[in-house]
């Protein structure tokens, strides 16, 4: 383990630099626009209330947002916040395990640190949209740390500890399952990890994930259809080829890995030696779990027929892949040590600056994205129409937490998390608004129909819309439209 002065030094400088970095991607997202992507409309319109479950993700994220919001209000800044501080603790942890693994050997720890800003999926998409991968990584990444730490040394702490970050793991994301087994069957070809998991206090872990995650649990064995609500998404066929699914994972896990492993390839594939006999049990165990994750996944798809693979579905499963590369005896010249640094802070200060432009100089270049939708003028006329308060009902979360983030007297429902009981209600009154993305769907799209039906006891037939228009930010040729009926309803 690292103990000299200038570790202690480095370690200070990596905690101000890592902090720095992501206090200025926080303070400066409100500045960028006030309209929201997809994930920061979904926490806006889940975190109306408290649920043991929500959607077809796990609902820690939310309900972390919830605590965030208590302290910051119902702004964009909360919702930065939080995701900005949990990207810290993830590059934090990153870092602590390099030191475990490598002690006073700055340079790999270094190199293992900023190889995250040169993979797209954590550098980039996490701070662009994504909340639920973000802390998946998160708990991954210090689940990491703890099971390193345990290989050495386990206090009296370490098994309950290490059963609450696995079960609050399984809240963040459900693929964090697969981070799970690949750690804990990598620790099982180990003699160190099978005195660890046979000891008779695993029990503990044991006892102390189930309480974390059975509330969770019994709320999905209810609700089952929506818990399984992003099963879609995996494109299952019983038609689709082994070989067109493996060629769709190769892509997502080429992807997920880019350009880091470019960067690998011209500076370090040369220096690569023989692996050394004795190798230290953590970086076997770091190793053998890459490998051990990456076999998990390709059954998991193989198995099920999956159509479509994700590359942010390997966040938490090849994160530690920087980790496992420079556990492998690799000879670090300081020409690319040099090298490999000044790519890696230079991609850093380029999503840094990609990410404070990305809403005025993308749509000249690319043409508009969610975040010049103007629902800032799209409030203001329905503000200035007499709607402050009452209930929104939409077609999708990004229109309805949008629309909430706007107007925050509103309570907003979709047809996807309209059957769960918010605990925030309209103030006064019983106006309805019904409102749906007419650029896409002219007429009301057929699923928003059958929740008024269903849910509401609406004949949405006899109700007639009108249509509001507003040009998209920074891109004038291009009109935004909503479709948008309002009523009055009977009764409380």
């Amino acid at each position: 383990m690292c103990t000299s002065v200038s570790y202690r030094q480095s370690r200070l400088w990596v905690l101000l630099g890592l902090g720095t970095y992501f206090t200025l991607h926080c303070l400066m997202r409100p500045l960028l626009s006030q309209s929201l992507e997809l994930d920061e409309a979904e926490q806006m319109l889940l975190s109306q209330g408290f649920c043991w479950g929500y959607t077809g993700q796990p609902p820690l994220y939310t309900w972390l947002q919830i605590g965030v919001f208590e302290l910051t209000g119902r702004h964009i800044l909360g919702l930065s916040l939080l995701k900005n501080l949990l990207l810290f603790l993830a590059y934090w942890f990153n870092y602590l395990t390099a030191c475990r693994l490598f002690g006073d050997d700055g340079r790999r720890v270094a190199l293992v640190t900023l190889s995250w800003f040169l993979v797209r999926q954590i550098a980039w998409e996490a701070q662009r949209d994504l909340s639920h991968s973000v802390i998946a990584l998160a708990l991954a990444s210090a689940s990491l740390f703890w099971i390193v730490r345990g290989l050495d040394r386990r206090g009296p702490l370490w098994y309950p500890l290490h059963g609450i970050l696995l079960g609050l793991g399984v809240l963040a994301k459900y693929n964090f399952g697969l981070y799970l087994l690949a750690a804990h069957i990598a620790l099982l070809t180990l003699p160190a990890g099978s005195k660890m998991l046979l000891n008779g206090r695993i029990l503990i872990a044991l006892l102390a994930m189930a309480a974390v995650v059975s509330p969770h649990v019994a709320w999905f064995l209810e609700h089952t259809a929506s818990g399984l609500g992003s099963a879609h998404k995996l494109q299952i066929s019983e038609s689709v080829s082994h070989w067109a699914t493996i060629g769709n994972l190769s892509i997502a896990v080429i992807d997920f890995l880019s350009p880091l492993w470019l960067v690998y390839a011209v500076l370090f594939w040369r220096h690569l030696q023989r692996m050394p006999e004795l190798a230290p049990v953590d970086h076997t165990f770091i190793r053998r779990y890459v490998v051990a994750g990456f076999s998990l996944l390709a059954l998991s798809v193989l198995g099920i027929g999956v159509g479509h693979v994700s590359d942010r579905w390997m966040t938490p499963l090849l994160f530690a892949l920087p980790a496992a590369f420079f556990c492998s005896a690799v000879e670090i010249p300081e020409r690319s040590y040099r090298w490999f640094r000044g790519i890696a802070v230079a991609a850093a200060m380029l999503v840094l600056l990609f990410s404070a432009l990305r809403a005025t100089l993308w749509p000249s270049l690319f043409g508009p994205t969610r975040l010049q939708f103007p629902f800032t003028e799209f409030a203001g006329q329905l503000v200035r129409e007499g709607f402050t308060q009452g209930i929104v009902i939409a077609d999708s979360a990004h229109v309805a937490g949008n629309l909430l983030h706007q107007i925050p007297a509103l309570v907003a429902y979709t047809p996807s998390v309209g059957v769960f009981a918010f605990s925030r209600r309209p103030t006064t009154g019983n106006r309805l608004l019904v409102v749906w993305n007419a650029e896409k769907h002219r007429e009301m799209p057929e699923k928003l129909v059958r929740y008024l039906r269903t849910a509401w006891s609406l004949q949405p037939e006899k109700l007639k819309p009108v249509y509001y228009s507003q040009p998209y930010r920074y891109s004038y040729r291009r009109m935004a439209v909503l479709g948008v009926v309002e009523l009055v309803r009977d009764g409380p």
